[in-house]
């Protein structure tokens, strides 16, 4: 621990006293240093350098409340520590639906984004499109389906029928007329909050895509409640049919993020969402 205390305090230029391990997984560690940094430490160097210039990206082009970043390399990245409680009622909501759909007002013509980007582990393809439908399809569902495939934790069957929906898409989803930017992870790890008001959103994984795609992340991982999406929508209208069967679809993407991290316990959700559309 006393390396890492040295040479965060030669990265800073400031002594830092001491630094705290808070969370641990198989391919990174978090510490908190004298509650002001947090340092990550990874064995996959494109998820650290990702972050950073996602941040980056986020403070330069956005008003979404994320951590000060400080330093970046192959091993290690450094950036503010928000102090968080987790607590935030409905008001609490509605700030932070405001808040995403200010993010969601940045656009542009095209699908993707400038570079890859991560989510979790994994490394998020992002070829610009100028059909939203096409991106999803072929960067986000059959992308994630042929690595789920390739790695064993996708059986043959589900990823044949899931092939067979996804080349029907277009039957389904709405063509949005712009991409907005996204967030693209936000499940309730991922958004601090501190007696009732936002701290600061971490871990983006951000692209151009349709702002459904991150309604559907919220309302899959039950992040907000009825209040945020009711004030969300008098920001940006929700289009009809969202809650009743687009949301489904767009969900098909983070459950093949957590078949590929966490295996088969998510594949029953795959499979209901397959027979729900008759494939």
């Amino acid at each position: 621990m006393q390396t890492l205390i040295n040479r965060v305090s030669t990265i800073l230029g400031i002594q830092i006293k001491s630094c705290k391990e808070i969370y641990k997984n198989s391919v990174a560690t978090i510490y908190n240093c004298d509650n002001n940094f947090l340092v990550k430490t990874s064995i996959k160097s494109n998820l650290l350098l990702s972050e950073a210039k996602m941040l980056s990206y986020l403070h330069e082009n956005s008003n979404l409340k994320v951590p000060k970043f400080y330093y970046s390399d192959e091993l290690l990245l450094v950036t503010e520590y928000i102090i968080n409680n987790g607590r935030c009622n409905s008001f609490c909501q509605k700030q932070i639906a405001k808040d995403i759909a200010s993010l969601h007002m940045v656009r542009q013509k095209e699908f993707g984004f400038d570079f890859d980007t991560t989510i979790g582990p994994f490394i998020q393809p992002n070829n610009k499109k100028s059909s939203w439908i096409e991106f999803y399809k072929e960067m986000r569902v059959e992308a994630f389906a042929k690595k789920a495939l390739d790695e064993g934790s996708l059986p043959q069957n589900l990823y044949e029928r899931l092939l067979n929906l996804s080349s029907n898409l277009n039957k389904y989803l709405i063509e949005p007329k712009e991409a907005s930017l996204i967030h693209g992870d936000i499940w309730s790890g991922n958004v601090l909050t501190y007696n009732n008001r936002l701290a600061a959103f971490i871990d983006p994984a951000i692209y151009f895509a349709s702002n459904e795609v991150e309604l559907a992340f919220i309302a899959m991982f039950h992040t907000f409640d009825e209040s945020f999406f009711e004030e969300y929508n008098g920001y940006i209208k929700i289009e009809d049919g969202f809650f009743e069967e687009r949301l489904k679809l767009y969900q098909i993407y983070p459950i093949l993020v957590h078949i590929r991290a966490f295996g088969g316990i998510y594949l029953s959700e795959l499979e209901n969402i397959l027979e729900y559309f008759g494939y």
